[in-house]
């Protein structure tokens, strides 16, 4: 098969996938074992919290923050590194394991 035949193939299977697709069987029963129904979302989904507080994005348009005890605010930064990930990704990485 010429090279042009092969990469029509591939635009066949692949052109309609998207991010989520998984073409794999023995792989999709492994992910459908770990990702379905409520037992855990994907830890690459959804915002990061702190200790997965709610997250609420449009309280204070809403006027739900009146009945706050406590507010948590922060941005994970990584500025003292230039060549690879810093710690901005270790929080995601700790909620990713537990």
């Amino acid at each position: 098969m010429s090279n042009e035949a092969l990469l029509d193939k591939l635009r066949k299977k692949y052109s309609t996938a998207t991010g989520g697709d998984i073409f794999d069987p023995d792989f999709a029963k492994v992910a459908e074992a770990i990702f379905s129904g409520d037992r855990r979302p994907p830890p690459y989904s959804g915002v990061s919290t702190f200790l997965d507080a709610p997250y609420l994005e449009n309280a204070v348009r809403d006027g739900t923050l009146e009945n706050l005890d406590v507010a948590l605010i922060g941005v994970p930064m990584d500025l003292g590194v230039t060549n690879r990930n810093g710690a901005r990704f270790g929080p995601r990485a700790v909620r990713a394991i537990d």
